[in-house]
């Protein structure tokens, strides 16, 4: 959410502190494509934190929960948080390098099937064909 208050500020200072050119500024496809992926990669994050808050309110009232229980739970959600932000920009770039990486394969793997035709090829043995039978009557 920070990412999005420090957009706003650059927006202002690039409009000169009109608000009606910074909201054209942000509503622009570039700012809304970037933003896109910005909470895409944030995905995992905020799934986390949605889980834990489950999770935390889980263990009864707050009067039941003890201070134990209270830092284990919060303990235990910041090591997973770590983890998860850790972690998740790898499984990002791992899918975003997946398309490109792919789509070459595919298109080598294609061109192999469209490679020369064989010697044996009978488009191959014909043209051969009609090839001696042109030097020969030209010779």
């Amino acid at each position: 959410m920070l990412w999005f208050a420090l957009v706003a500020v650059k927006a202002l200072r690039v409009a000169k502190m009109n608000p009606q050119t910074a909201l054209a500024v942000l509503g622009s496809p570039e700012a809304l494509s970037i933003a896109f992926f910005v909470l895409l990669a944030a995905i995992p994050t905020i799934f986390f934190a949605f889980g834990f808050v489950a999770w935390y309110w889980g263990f009864g009232t707050p009067e039941d929960r003890g201070v134990a229980k209270r830092v284990a739970a919060v303990s235990a959600y910041l090591v997973a948080l770590t983890f998860t932000t850790a972690i998740a920009p790898l499984i990002n770039t791992i899918l975003v390098l997946m398309f490109p990486i792919t789509t070459i394969a595919i298109h080598l793997h294609g061109s192999r099937r469209r490679a020369a035709p064989r010697i044996d090829h009978p488009v191959v043995v014909e043209a051969r064909a009609i090839i001696e039978e042109a030097e020969t009557l030209d010779g």
